[in-house]
């Protein structure tokens, strides 16, 4: 089983692997709009899915599977608290029922559906208010279609993320 540190390590190794790829993909794509091998709306759904999911692996590397743990402090929540101490307490908090809700090492750490409990726990909020707004400009398909395009690119990066913690701990 591996340490906190080791999950981390792994965590940020894979988030500099995929980076550079994801960033020359967005350049490729830009390339292939500008030469015009590619239209504009499918350059824009490539590139809204390769962000999302850039920022699914971030937000994978600190919304972890272990935030199942209620007795002790995480690794980012402990940097969370030496670095910003009101924003530390506040992740603290926002995550407590979480934890206090699900039992270490239970359902948080099935690959998927503890992501999707944690992906939903954390992007609720954001994902009606998504959809409202874009209901509320206008209900046009293609906005509605990027917009699901970038919370599922996002809920696959955090996957990714996951997995290789779970993996790690088997």
């Amino acid at each position: 089983m591996a340490s906190g540190v080791q999950h981390e390590r792994a965590s940020t190794r894979l988030i500099l692997f995929l980076q550079p790829l994801l960033l020359l993909s967005l350049i490729g794509l830009a390339i292939a709009w500008g030469l015009e091998y590619l239209p504009l709306f499918h350059s824009l759904l490539l590139a809204i899915g390769l962000v999302g999911f850039l920022f699914g692996l971030y937000v994978g590397r600190r919304v972890t599977p272990d935030l199942d743990i209620d007795e002790v402090i995480t690794r980012q929540t402990r940097r969370y608290l030496n670095r910003h101490r009101i924003l530390g307490w506040l992740w603290r908090i926002y995550w407590l029922p979480y934890a206090l809700y699900h039992p270490h090492r239970g359902i948080s750490h099935v690959p998927l559906i503890g992501t999707l409990g944690r992906w939903v726990y954390l992007f609720f909020l954001p994902i009606v208010i998504t959809y409202w707004l874009t209901w509320m400009s206008g209900p046009q398909p293609w906005i509605l279609l990027m917009a699901t395009l970038f919370w599922m690119a996002e809920f696959a990066g955090q996957s990714m993320q996951d997995l290789l913690h779970i993996w790690m701990d088997r």
